[in-house]
């Protein structure tokens, strides 16, 4: 997956103050993913999980403790 090569590209390039949260992003693909699936193959009617995707994928690196 694109995100994956992306992710360690970027764990190369250290001492950057903001970073891409890649596990939100994969958790709302596979949560889209899910869905889509879903609808064009429902087993039967069911009601749609209401919560939001994040959308929010920038974490702030000073607080960051390793």
């Amino acid at each position: 997956m694109i995100l994956d090569r992306s992710e360690v590209a970027q764990r190369s390039r250290a001492g950057d103050r903001y970073a891409f949260n890649y596990d939100q992003a994969k958790a709302d693909l596979a949560r889209m993913s899910r869905g889509i699936s879903q609808y064009l193959s429902p087993s039967r009617a069911q009601p749609r999980d209401a919560s939001q995707l994040s959308g929010a994928y920038q974490v702030d690196q000073r607080g960051k403790q390793e």
